[in-house]
């Protein structure tokens, strides 16, 4: 009769080689565990006391640890808060740059001379070139001519006859401008 002889010599020998294979398999994914937690919570948090504290939990407890920590980690990296400020720092920028009316604080546009709602004079027009001359402006850019300082003021009567040509009458008029309220209403929109 043929006999066939077990592998690994017997097979308690054999039992004992699948035991050191598997407590072998148990350690390393065990230091795995351990290393990964710590390098994952060192991305979510600068605490000391938390990355130990979430090291020593999985350390001391492996697997069940391991479910505990994935609960209860921060939900963002770092990484992540970080770049909801910069987008945040921006809106705020992008929203701090939208320009308002004095008078009525009304979305206006940059080129308007005048605010659509209010009809407070938000710029006023060069005396040479009659362009549109920003605030803050010592002389026009567009043909050098020296401004006088200018402070925004409801527009309380009309415009003498030189100021109507560099400004639309529409602009000038307290009635409605259905083209300038509707262009005013997607601007703010």
């Amino acid at each position: 009769m043929f006999l066939l002889s077990w592998p690994g010599g017997s097979p308690a020998a054999s039992l004992a080689m699948v035991a050191v294979a598997t407590a072998l398999y148990a350690l390393v994914v065990w230091i795995t565990c351990i290393a990964w937690t710590l390098r994952d919570i060192s991305g979510r948090t600068q605490s000391t006391t938390l990355r130990m504290g979430a090291s020593v939990l999985v350390a001391g407890t492996f697997i069940p640890g391991l479910v505990v920590y994935l609960i209860l980690r921060p939900r963002q990296t770092l990484q992540d808060r970080f770049e909801m400020q910069l987008e945040e720092g921006a809106l705020l920028q992008e929203l701090g740059s939208v320009l308002s009316c004095p008078a009525c604080s009304r979305a206006v546009k940059e080129d308007f001379v005048a605010c659509p709602a209010c009809q407070t004079q938000l710029k006023t027009p060069c005396r040479t070139c009659a362009k549109p001359l920003s605030n803050s402006w010592q002389n026009c850019p567009y043909c050098a001519e020296r401004t006088p300082a200018f402070a925004p003021v409801p527009l309380a009567e009309p415009l003498r006859e030189r100021e109507q040509v560099a400004v639309p009458a529409a602009a000038i008029t307290r009635q409605p401008l259905p083209a300038v309220d509707a262009e005013f209403a997607s601007a703010a929109g």
